[in-house]
């Protein structure tokens, strides 16, 4: 995602810092018009698919919609990350509905949020890595292809 390779090195930077939203909103969505415009489908994308794992690992709770991950993970995990996925998908979903909001206060507040999407995205890569390397192994081999992943 975000045009990233497939094996990462944690800690990964933004997918583009020169961008006011470091990368996060590249994927478009079509207006009614037919016009294409930058959303924060993958935002929303990233954050659930981090959370759905960290719940199925942590907690034994599976989730089938992007929607009932941020409820769940503050209900079974309720870590410090759990406002920042409820602010992710009550503003990118439900307030600006996946749009880039035009104005300022909101425009920083996105801005925010994709700041602190990196620090989740690390966040779990060091968990996964340390996830990986707890994995019962028939062979040698096989920690050294789930390091590929995460070199």
């Amino acid at each position: 995602m975000f045009n990233r390779s497939r094996a990462v090195a944690p800690p990964v930077g933004y997918p583009d810092s020169t961008d006011a939203f470091f990368g996060y909103t590249q994927r478009t969505v079509r207006l009614p018009s037919g016009s294409r415009v930058s959303s924060t489908r993958n935002l929303i994308r990233v954050t659930g698919w981090i959370a759905t794992a960290l719940l199925a690992w942590r907690a034994g709770v599976y989730v089938a919609r992007k929607s009932e991950c941020h409820t769940s993970y503050k209900r079974h995990i309720g870590d410090e990350w759990a406002p920042f996925l409820e602010d992710v998908y009550r503003l990118c979903r439900i307030e600006w509905g996946y749009l880039i909001p035009a104005g300022g206060a909101e425009r920083r507040a996105l801005r925010d949020l994709c700041e602190r999407t990196l620090q989740f995205e690390n966040h779990f890569l060091t968990l996964y890595r340390d996830y990986l390397l707890a994995q019962p192994c028939s062979d040698e081999v096989a920690p050294r292809r789930a390091l590929w992943i995460l070199p």
